[in-house]
């Protein structure tokens, strides 16, 4: 290096600025990669622990859903138990020919009702108007409770039909082999019903021209129920809410009336506008009945859903009011900042539960 300085040699001043020079550039580099390196990993870190918490929040939500429905379910059967066992009370207060006098009657009203509902299902088959759609053909993008919730929903769809007497034909589309909706559906016997089964889609079967799809994203309300028309309801149960779906699948077929239940414009503020099939369902069938769309409302959805004050509201409220009530207590002395109630003074005796002991005074 000494030599190369001395001579003057332009290619060991090269040489001597690559053995003084780049190190330095070398070792920055490898501090700056380093410290990019460790940002990327803490952002990594970051994002993994906002999804482990997203995660969480998803499982504590299954567990309270299915706790709530397990409490559902446990109270009807005390319900049906309660009925079973005022039955036999009042059974019990009879001698044996009122009992079989009783029996008899039953036995003739329910195979009555049981005649009429049959006779009023065969009608709805064979002639109903107007045809409601139920639109199967989202079941791929739904999980395994979904396409649970799906073949119940599509089930008390028909128990809606035949304990209203409703004129509505049910039409389900996209029932095949391949359809991952099918075991569900298999399980709860759907081929005893009196509906109309397709394995082609809604698009296929019907023509546009006619159809009425119902989506929660149109922006047009519904406002009448013809006969003559085909309502499209989608067959899609998802618990987040993703929206879109039945739209744009009208959208790509073309079809031009897209409406959605007037929710929002005759319903109570807070009303919930994403609705289950089968109250869709039961707000057409009362829609023929009846041109009171506020009364329909409030009388197919349920209190959770009407933007009412429902039972958890109700109990802040309560709690908010005790809360209130404690501070009042606690300001005025009646109560310490615990709660716990502070005893009233000894006026009798002249000495007060200040001049009390200690041990006395926690008493």
């Amino acid at each position: 290096l000494a030599q190369a300085l001395t001579m003057g040699s332009p290619e060991p001043q090269s040489c001597a600025a690559t053995a003084l020079g780049e190190p330095a550039e070398v070792e920055a580099d490898g501090i700056g990669g380093i410290a990019e390196q460790d940002t990327e990993g803490a952002g990594d870190a970051e994002q993994r622990r906002k999804e482990e918490k997203r995660l969480q929040k998803l499982r504590r939500k299954e567990e309270q859903h299915e706790h709530n429905h397990e409490k559902a379910r446990e109270k009807r059967r005390n319900q049906k138990l309660r009925r079973k066992e005022a039955r036999w009370n009042l059974l019990g207060t009879m001698d044996e020919e009122e009992r079989a006098a009783f029996l008899e009657r039953e036995k003739e009203e329910v195979q009555k009702r049981t005649d009429e509902e049959q006779a009023s299902l065969q009608r709805a088959f064979e002639s109903g108007a107007p045809k409601v759609v139920i639109n199967c053909s989202f079941s791929e993008q739904m999980n395994r409770k979904e396409l649970i919730s799906l073949a119940k929903q599509a089930q008390l769809c028909y128990t809606v039909v035949r304990d209203l007497r409703s004129p509505v034909q049910l039409h389900f589309t996209s029932i095949h082999d391949d359809n991952p909706v099918m075991p569900s559906f298999q399980l709860i016997g759907f081929r005893k019903w009196k509906v109309h089964f397709h394995e082609e889609s809604v698009w296929d079967c019907f023509s546009t021209e006619k159809l009425v799809v119902l989506s929660p994203d149109a922006e047009e309300d519904l406002e009448e129920v013809h006969e003559d028309c085909t309502y499209v309801i989608g067959g899609l149960v998802d618990r987040t809410v993703r929206k879109l779906q039945m739209l744009g699948q009208a959208e790509a077929h073309g079809a031009g009336c897209v409406r959605r239940i007037p929710v929002k414009k005759y319903g109570p503020v807070g009303m919930y506008p994403v609705l289950n099939i089968n109250v869709v369902v039961q707000i057409l069938a009362e829609r023929l009945r009846s041109d009171d769309w506020p009364g329909i409302l409030l009388n197919c959805l349920p209190q959770r859903r009407q933007g009412g004050t429902t039972r958890r509201m109700r109990r802040k409220e309560l709690a908010k009011e005790r809360a209130k009530q404690n501070e009042a207590l606690v300001g005025e002395g009646t109560l310490t900042a615990d709660g716990i109630e502070q005893p009233a003074a000894d006026t009798s005796s002249g000495s007060s539960s200040s001049e009390l002991p200690s041990s006395e005074r926690k008493k």
